[in-house]
């Protein structure tokens, strides 16, 4: 934290791409893995990890509980009708994101 205020352009930035644009792609990521029970995480020289059934909807799960977080911490930091609140909205996202990765792993293992 600096002696100058923050630039209103980078607070701008900050609520608008990070708190809202990327959840809102986080969890579009997370329906369609859902909807379509596949989802597809990329790993390094072309390797990845192919999901489908139960482990896709967790993951699907889990990216709509972290792109909630994502939408309360950064999009609702600065407002006062929501004070106090932001926290509640952002521990539940966590919660169901963590959950959701748990069960994806779980699954993952399981085999």
């Amino acid at each position: 934290m600096g002696i100058l205020p923050p630039d209103p352009v980078d607070l701008a930035w900050r609520r608008w791409g990070l708190g809202l644009v990327l959840p809102l792609l986080l969890a579009g990521w997370g329906i369609v893995s859902l909807v379509t029970r596949h989802a597809y995480l990329p790993g390094r020289r072309g390797t990845g990890l192919s999901l489908h059934g139960p482990a896709a909807v967790c993951l699907g799960i889990s990216c709509l509980g972290f792109g909630l977080a994502l939408f309360f911490s950064l999009f609702f930091e600065d407002s006062e009708a929501l004070a106090g609140k932001e926290a509640w909205g952002m521990a539940a996202g966590l919660t169901v994101g963590t959950a959701g990765l748990a069960g994806m792993g779980w699954l993952v293992i399981a085999g």
